[in-house]
């Protein structure tokens, strides 16, 4: 027998999503990042995909510790 009853159980939703790799983490928060960098000069520009570069390289070396 459950400890949760059914009626209750049917209040609620499981939702399952896996982690996205690299790559997608890399084009989504690149995405948003070189958008609020357009009005920049260029020299700026370029300093987008570095910041999310290192941004996940930072995260992947926290989660690991």
């Amino acid at each position: 027998r459950s400890v949760i009853s059914r009626r209750l159980q049917r209040r609620f939703n499981v939702i399952n999503m896996t982690f996205p790799s690299t790559s997608q983490i890399q084009r989504i928060f690149g995405t948003m990042i070189n958008q609020k960098l357009q009005d920049f000069d260029e020299g700026c520009k370029a300093v987008g995909s570095m910041v999310t570069t290192a941004t996940i390289d930072v995260y992947t070396y926290m989660a690991t510790k």
